[in-house]
């Protein structure tokens, strides 16, 4: 087991999109928020080269207050429609920009209004399975693993300002989804005496899964033998520990392909059919119990 020291950079990464020449190329930037009044967020800017034209870029919100379906809203431009600097990206009416330490992310699509002011800057992280070679490639890196948050949101369930805890990560990729992966787990448990991230990805053709724990201020790969997935639950063994998430209640089930509209419909050669289930969850095995989001994620060829 590897213990990694994490190397934070305190200045911003440049956000503007790095395409290549794919048609399956594909960039995104993901928020997800755990508001104090159970309200949940995902928060996304995507851009793509699948279908006509290159570079066309795509925005989206999902708000679910507590004990609602919630609300999805997305937006696509074409190229030359959207603009990216080093620290702002600005999509329509929606942006992310980076500026005094903060973050800001603001979607406004289809009636679904989310302000997200984050407050940390982005920060790189050296997680394990960062890259991912094959005839391509699938690069990912979290940004914000665990910071304060001020949201206000807005959809035709209603509305809402409140205080929370927000994620932020960046993804990069010229190759078949499929490919990548079969499932992935994302724990974010930002609600206890500590945060704790827990990522496994399980890769296709039932090869080992591979994963690691960010806690205290150090990322630890976790071996394949001590991983066990499956059903909206995942356990992790580390140094004799049994970190253990269970889900809770299903917040939403989030299908990329179809909520994009027309940009999913193209990408979905290159990005198979996932499906997403989000459960409110809560691990066990440290002192005191780390509520939080799991997502669990299917990818379909």
């Amino acid at each position: 087991m590897l213990g990694l020291l994490l190397a934070n950079v305190w200045a911003a990464p440049n956000l503007q999109p790095k395409f290549t020449g794919d048609e399956s190329f594909a960039e995104s930037y993901t928020a997800i928020v755990d508001l104090e009044d159970g309200t949940y967020i995902l928060a996304q800017i995507l851009f793509t080269n699948a279908g006509f034209g290159d570079q066309k870029a795509g925005c989206r919100a999902l708000v679910v207050p507590n004990g609602t379906q919630g609300v999805n809203g997305s937006l696509q431009l074409d190229s030359g429609e959207w603009e990216g600097k080093p620290n702002r990206l600005q999509i329509g009416d929606c942006f992310l920009s980076v500026e005094n330490q903060k973050t800001h992310f603001h979607v406004a699509a289809q009636g679904v209004f989310a302000d997200l002011v984050i407050s940390q800057a982005p920060k790189k992280y050296n997680e394990p399975d960062g890259r991912i070679q094959n005839d391509g490639f699938y690069e990912s890196e979290v940004l914000i693993a665990a910071a304060q948050v001020q949201a206000t949101y807005k959809t035709k369930l209603g509305s809402g300002a409140q205080k929370g805890w927000a994620y932020l990560d960046h993804a990069r990729s010229n190759t078949l989804l499929p490919q990548i992966a079969s499932k992935w787990y994302r724990f974010r448990g930002f609600y206890g005496d500590e945060q704790i991230l827990i990522q496994v990805r399980n890769p296709p053709n039932g090869a080992a899964s591979q994963g690691w724990v960010l806690r205290g201020g150090a990322i630890e790969s976790v071996q394949s033998s001590n991983v066990v997935s499956g059903n909206g639950e995942l356990k992790v063994t580390i140094d004799g520990i049994e970190l253990w998430v269970r889900g809770t209640d299903l917040i939403y089930r989030y299908e990329p392909a179809k909520a994009y509209g027309a940009i999913g419909a193209l990408a979905q050669p290159w990005i198979g059919k996932p499906v997403t289930l989000t459960w409110r969850a809560e691990l066990s095995g440290v002192e005191a119990p780390v509520r939080g989001i799991l997502e669990e994620a299917s990818i379909n060829e």
